[in-house]
């Protein structure tokens, strides 16, 4: 019976791994060069953990961030342009190894959708030094000396209506009821 329990915990914490989706990561020029000045530190896998149509969670696995640096998440669309409404909150490293969890959700801003649910492609993480006197510089595109990390994320995002929305449908009979037939 032991040897049953053990085998069904397994099993089971086998099955929990697996939801835990691992991204697949996009090698493009900028991520090729931060692997190239790197040196020793980066991402060592991104899962996603939560995955919901107005949010989801991701836990960023890190390694070699000595000294103050804040990782922050932003969801891009197939442009690898970043998508306003989805925000994510910037967390502050608390040591130079360890894993770091981001959650986006979505906020309905001023761009209008033709559809209900909006399409992303990508998933880029970002880590940036918080301290230094070169550590703010944004020439536009975002944080000049940041180290960033780009993973495939193909997600559905609902933009419009809600889990409770009530639809008024309006019925029409068709024959009579005696001749459904179950």
């Amino acid at each position: 019976m032991k040897v049953f329990c053990l085998l069904l915990c397994l099993c089971l914490f086998q099955l929990i791994a697996q939801a835990q989706e691992s991204l697949e990561p996009v090698n493009d020029t900028a991520s090729l060069i931060g692997d190239i000045l790197g040196g020793d530190k980066g991402v060592t896998d991104v899962r996603l953990i939560s995955d919901t149509e107005e949010g989801a969670t991701v836990e960023v696995d890190f390694k070699g961030f000595e000294g103050k640096y804040t990782v922050k998440g932003l969801i891009l669309n197939k442009l690898k342009k970043p998508i306003a409404e989805i925000s994510c909150e910037p967390q502050t490293l608390a040591k130079p190894n360890g894993t770091a969890e981001l959650r986006f959700q979505f906020k309905a801003g001023s761009g209008s959708y033709s559809n209900s649910m909006l399409e992303t492609h990508f998933l880029s993480v970002v880590f940036s030094k918080s301290d230094g006197l070169l550590s703010g510089l944004d020439l536009g595109s975002g944080d000049v000396l940041a180290e960033t990390y780009l993973y495939k994320m193909n997600k559905m995002w609902r933009v419009g209506g809600s889990e409770s929305m009530i639809i008024t449908v309006k019925l029409t009979p068709f024959k009579s009821a005696a001749s459904i037939k179950p």
